[in-house]
């Protein structure tokens, strides 16, 4: 694996999109850090689904989802 890789948990404040429709954007959220995580976790955990790519900032965002 990419040592530089790095994966951190983000904390959904708001949720600032009005547009169902729209496309998903990195935007869509006001978001706080929660902190550093394990990269393995994006893979073992199956109710992590990729939300958007946030090219700007190089980086994946993912959405956890119920379980069921």
């Amino acid at each position: 694996m990419n040592p530089s890789l790095q994966a951190r948990e983000l904390v959904i404040k708001a949720r600032l999109k009005t547009n169902p429709f729209a496309i998903v954007s990195a935007g869509d959220f006001q978001l706080s850090s929660g902190g550093a995580i394990d990269v393995h976790v994006v893979l073992e955990q199956p109710n992590l689904s990729l939300y958007c790519l946030d090219h700007a900032r190089r980086q994946a965002l993912f959405v956890e989802t119920p379980p069921e």
